[in-house]
């Protein structure tokens, strides 16, 4: 059996890659596009419409929507209107992530065939928060990986695939600005080398890298400052203001570190024993001469334990994505492979410093620290394979030799069949698949299947907003409601400094003044208010008028006087 297994490894391989890519194709047709959806897809679309990156947008997060720029244009060539285009780029995302699956598969498995597969359908089956969109959470694991994937591989021997590598690193850097701190810290250990005279071939890797990156500057450049060069001293007032961020609070380093600490050892009900445990016995493995096999039984059993747990009490698609990084970290305590150590700093180490970008960017706690780990899971399924490979290399195993590979598979197991029951019943935002019995026929949203209340919902607030997309009076809209696929829908420009303007409380209306002042050619002709509060009676001070939409939803809108 294991033989023929074997022989027809790759058929196998290809055609359960395959049936799980026709399976997430099938899935994206599911749930409500919701706010976070849209908020992705507007962006680019600002961009298109005329509006300038860190002038008239100010959300931190823009610099990622750069890479949608050419599929947002292709879109529009090809549908002319935004009608259906979330469905359109669930599509898009599930194709481009399959074919970076495909990608990790083929680097990785000059390192280790059995990792590659593993640490490929993991990737494949995943997807942050359950949201089938190309973002900053997604294109941000997905360009880290392949460009780790791709320096550590053995096709890093040639300077092209090293400045792949570049150019990969550098899109993740558009999606996490933080992820600079990785070049930083890369740059200063080949600088040491360079002086030492250490170590050519890693000054050589750093120079084909930053190639890359330096091509996807120049892009950059010409994308984002081109187009602003006569605006320079506006984008001197516009930058400072960016900062003011009203969906983050502003912490200390130290506090988000804590916090960051905190939240992965009170991740759910068995985590404080767990991992203290399992530090424990990485110590005992460290500092002793304790039976290796005993003490990797005893961490997986432990991680076993700490995956169910999630299962059992907060069954979420993010939370499976943090253990295989720590089974790994045990693998390497004593492990004296070297390609075992260069996974660990140069694909481990990069994804547990992205966990701490991420953390220190974002108010999601262990949901975004879990998600970034994904760059961690895939080099600890890689690490994990061959620590197990150099421990049980008979071909007559021993009992314990045995035991070993049985706990491994049952953890490899339940990490990809949880990640695929997860995937598979998980709709963002909503409790099952099996509600999600209505196909929307209209909008952003067309094509969809969701629930009879968002396919209400949904239906009322499109028609309700026909007389903004048909007006010629309104050119630019401001939209304060859950429901952020509107501003697709209305096709208008945007009047805000961010798409994500779901609620008018005080602190969105001081950032709102604030664009005003600054660009009030913004101001927009018509708001548009599902969710209301006092808040907006600064805009009747401007002169605005008040009024409502057929459906009786609150309505501001600008005398053209």
């Amino acid at each position: 059996m294991y033989s023929i297994i074997k022989k027809h490894s790759n058929i196998i391989y290809f055609t359960i890659f395959a049936l799980i890519w026709l399976f997430l194709f099938w899935k994206c047709r599911y749930g409500f596009g919701f706010s976070d959806e849209a908020y992705y897809l507007c962006r680019p679309l600002r961009i298109l419409k005329g509006d300038n990156y860190l002038i008239n947008e100010w959300d931190l997060s823009q610099l990622s929507s750069i890479l949608l720029l050419p599929a947002m244009k292709l879109h529009m060539v090809l549908f002319g209107s935004t009608t259906g285009i979330i469905l359109h780029f669930r599509y898009l995302f599930t194709f481009i992530w399959g074919l970076s699956a495909l990608y990790i598969y083929f680097m990785l498995k000059t390192i280790s065939r059995t990792g590659a597969v593993i640490s490929s359908i993991v990737y494949l089956i995943y997807t942050p928060f359950g949201i089938m969109a190309l973002c900053y959470n997604s294109m941000g694991i997905m360009f880290l990986t392949l460009s780790l994937v791709t320096f550590v591989s053995k096709y890093s021997e040639k300077p092209l695939m090293l400045c792949l590598s570049g150019v990969f690193f550098a899109c993740s850097v558009l999606c996490s600005p933080l992820l600079l701190s990785i070049y930083i810290l890369y740059s200063i250990k080949s600088a040491y080398h360079a002086i030492r005279k250490s170590n050519p071939d890693f000054v050589n890797n750093w120079k084909y890298t930053s190639l890359g990156a330096v091509i996807v500057f120049i892009i950059f450049c010409f994308i984002v400052i081109t187009p602003i060069t006569d605006r320079i001293e506006l984008l001197k007032n516009t930058i400072p203001n960016m900062f003011i961020d009203p969906t983050h609070m502003n912490m200390s380093f130290i506090y988000k570190m804590y916090l960051f600490i905190h939240s992965i050892f009170f991740s759910n009900a068995v985590s404080p024993y767990v991992l203290s445990f399992v530090l424990i016995i990485c110590l005992l493995c460290k500092f002793t001469n304790l039976n290796k096999r005993i003490l990797f039984t005893l961490v997986c059993i432990a991680l076993i334990i700490y995956q169910i747990c999630f299962l059992i009490t907060r069954p979420y698609l993010n939370f499976m994505m943090f253990a295989p990084g720590i089974l790994s970290i045990f693998c390497l305590i004593k492990s004296d492979n070297r390609t075992i150590h260069s996974l660990f700093y140069y694909v481990q180490i990069p994804g547990i410093i992205y966990s701490i970008c991420i953390n220190l960017s974002s108010d999601q706690l262990f949901y975004a620290i879990s998600s970034a780990s994904t760059v961690s899971a895939i080099a600890g399924f890689m690490i994990i394979t061959l620590y197990i490979k150099d421990m049980v290399s008979s071909s007559s195993k021993t009992k314990a030799e045995k035991i070993v590979l049985y706990f491994a598979i049952v953890f490899i197991l339940l990490q990809t069949f949880s990640e695929a029951y997860l995937r598979y019943t998980g709709i963002f935002w909503e409790r099952s698949i099996k509600e999600q019995t209505e196909k929307i026929e209209v909008g952003a949203e067309k094509g969809l299947l969701v629930t009879q209340q968002k396919y209400n919902d949904y239906n009322a607030l499109y028609y309700d907003t026909e007389v903004l997309r048909e007006s010629n009076e309104y050119d630019t809209v401001l939209i304060f409601s859950d429901h952020l696929a509107l501003y697709l829908d209305t096709d208008k420009n945007i009047g805000s400094y961010s798409p994500w303007t779901t609620t008018p409380d005080q602190i969105t209306l001081t950032k709102l003044i604030l664009y005003y002042r600054t660009l009030p050619d913004k101001l927009p002709d018509v708001i548009y208010a599902t969710n209301t509060s006092e808040e907006l009676t600064y805009f009747t001070s401007l002169g605005y008028k008040e009024g409502q939409s057929d459906l009786g939803i609150y309505m501001l809108i600008k005398d053209p006087n």
